[in-house]
């Protein structure tokens, strides 16, 4: 079985993190329901995933009710898994 570890920075204190993950791009005008959810690291191991597939991913943070979300990442399988989300300001 093969995995995809995701790591991201965010500035400041975050009271928690959520992932989206779709096999298509992710439109933040229509997320899908959240893959992980209550994240309080800045890393997280996605090991449901089947080797050959490519994902994209998206994590949220959310600080006092605002939420912040990261661009669009595809990771294929086949390559590497450790990619970096960077939030928007």
């Amino acid at each position: 079985m093969s995995s995809i570890n995701l790591t991201w920075s965010a500035d400041g204190q975050i009271d928690s993190y959520s992932i989206y993950r779709s096999e298509y791009f992710i439109d933040t005008a229509n997320l899908p329901t959240a893959f992980a959810t209550g994240i309080t690291s800045k890393s997280y191991s996605d090991a449901t995933v089947i080797q050959g597939k490519t994902y994209c991913y998206r994590a949220e943070s959310v600080k006092n009710s605002v939420k912040k979300i990261s661009q669009n990442v595809a990771i294929d399988t086949v390559l590497t898994a450790n990619e970096l989300l960077i939030f928007a300001d």
